[in-house]
Formats: C-alpha cells, sequence, structure tokens
C-alpha cells in the first residue's frame, strides 16, 4: 500500500486491522512518512531515489538512508530501508540506523526468483547501478 496525500488512508488501515491484517506504507519523503505515523500504520518502507524496479518521488531526491533514519528518529514504528541495498554491507548499514530493509531487485536477480533469465543476466552482468 502506498500513502497518498489527498485520500483517506486512515480508512484503508482500519479495514486492513478489519481483516487481522497488519499495514505497511511505503513513502518516498518525509511529509509522506508523517502521514503514515498519523495514520497508524504498522510498518513504514522508506524507498530511496536509489530504488531500481519502480522507484517512487525520485524527484524529492531522498535517500534510503536519510529518509529511513530521519523517519525513525520520529516514531517507535518499525521502519525499513528500501533502495540501493545489494550486498550484506548494505543491509549492516541499515540495521544502524532503522530496523530493517526491504529488498526487490537484488532478490529478483537470484537464481531461485522467476524472474526473466536473460534480464537476470544483463542485470547481474552490468554490475552497474546507474540504470536498474
Amino acid at each position: 500500500f502506498f500513502v497518498e496525500r489527498g485520500h483517506d488512508d486512515a480508512n484503508n488501515v482500519q479495514l486492513a486491522r478489519a481483516y487481522g491484517s497488519k499495514f505497511i506504507a511505503q513513502v518516498g519523503s518525509m511529509a509522506d512518512a508523517r502521514l503514515a505515523i498519523q495514520r497508524g500504520v504498522d510498518v513504514i518502507i522508506c524507498q530511496g531515489y536509489e530504488a531500481g524496479g519502480h522507484g517512487l518521488r525520485r524527484e524529492i531526491g531522498n535517500s534510503a538512508m536519510s529518509l529511513a533514519s530521519q523517519t525513525k528518529r520520529m516514531t517507535d514504528v518499525p521502519v525499513l530501508a528500501s533502495g540501493g541495498i545489494a550486498n550484506g554491507r548494505h543491509l549492516a548499514s541499515a540495521l544502524c540506523y532503522c530496523d530493517g530493509a526491504s529488498i526487490g531487485t537484488r532478490y529478483w536477480a537470484c537464481r531461485e526468483s522467476i524472474g526473466d533469465r536473460l534480464l537476470q543476466r544483463r542485470l547481474t552482468e552490468a554490475n552497474a547501478c546507474d540504470d536498474v
């Protein structure tokens, strides 16, 4: 789920809880993080501009590390970093400033994934993050 300004996300959180589910909000800015906290979400994923696949809010320019660390200072809700986490050192870094990481592209490129093999090979052979 995404928290977006202008929508009544509080109803979405209540609906998820009514069905016994948790509500995870993926945010790309501090304004969206504040809104997620106000709405009472269960987990916040802070997606930085360096996220691959379907990056959010690239024009704002928040990195995953700065967005997640600033968000974590405002709440006790679990905060996960997303974007640019490609190896164990990056994960260890995320654990220093927030509660964990949400990893997509890195897992998509692994042997166990059902991702397109040609695209996986191109991604791993390129060994670059310029145009994921």
